[in-house]
């Protein structure tokens, strides 16, 4: 099972920062790229220390892709009222717009997807498959 295991995470986290995709915009943003902005979008004014905890990455990878969302236009990066060395982060009406593409798409994405697993696996596999996933995603984070 393990063989099994590793070409899922390595088919998964592969893709995520090599792969670029258009959601719907005309541009070509990565898995990592989109997710974080959603991680912005969603806690307006996050800086990069909490993002690099959130995500449990290194801050320097953080960095690095909070500038190409800015650079892109995506992310704005404002400072923070009560201590301007630090940058608060805000989604750009452009980044909001993005993040409703991405979840407009992964809504299609794993509907098709869950659809082919039907063909393959019954609704109580498919099931203990989630469950497995889930307990193993938790395994992780207290492993991090």
């Amino acid at each position: 099972y393990s063989d099994i295991l590793t070409d899922f995470i390595d088919l998964y986290a592969g893709s995520s920062e090599t792969v670029y995709r258009d959601y719907g915009n005309g541009d070509m943003v990565t898995m990592t790229q989109v997710h974080m902005l959603s991680t912005i979008e969603e806690n307006p004014g996050i800086n990069a220390t909490e993002l690099s905890q959130r995500k449990r990455k290194k801050k320097s990878s953080i960095s690095q892709v909070i500038s190409q969302l800015t650079q892109k236009g995506y992310v704005e990066r404002v400072a923070d009222p009560s201590d301007s060395k630090k940058l608060c982060l805000y989604a750009t009406p452009a980044g909001q717009e993005l993040c409703r593409l991405h979840r407009a798409y992964d809504v299609s994405s794993m509907g098709r997807t869950y659809a082919k697993l039907q063909t393959y696996c019954t609704r109580e596999e498919l099931d203990h498959f989630y469950k497995v996933l889930k307990v193993y995603n938790q395994i992780r984070k207290e492993r991090a």
